[in-house]
């Protein structure tokens, strides 16, 4: 029989003790403090993402990592019709240079 999400123990290193304590705290915030957390958590993502860009490739500079995270964040179809063409290129590991 499948478990339901409910069900489903999550991977964790948290005693279910601290788990209930966690949920405790996240229950008294107001919906404005949880909305604050969630768009913490977006800036974070963002930020680790346009790192993990620029770690890759290094021969971007700023604003051409922000457009290659908007094609990641968007999809690269809605990145160009919402901000144009790419304004960067990479090449391919397999390209090989002439």
């Amino acid at each position: 029989m499948k478990k339901k999400p409910h069900e489903v123990k999550p991977l964790s290193d948290t005693s279910r003790e601290a788990e209930q304590v966690q949920l405790e705290i996240l229950r008294k915030k107001s919906p404005a403090e949880k909305l604050r957390m969630v768009s913490q958590l977006n800036d974070t993502v963002r930020t680790l993402m346009m790192s993990g860009i620029a770690l890759r490739h290094p021969e971007l500079n700023e604003e051409q990592c922000r457009r290659k995270l908007m094609d990641q964040v968007l999809g690269e179809t809605l990145a160009e019709t919402v901000y144009g063409p790419p304004n960067y290129s990479i090449r391919s590991e397999n390209q090989v240079e002439r």
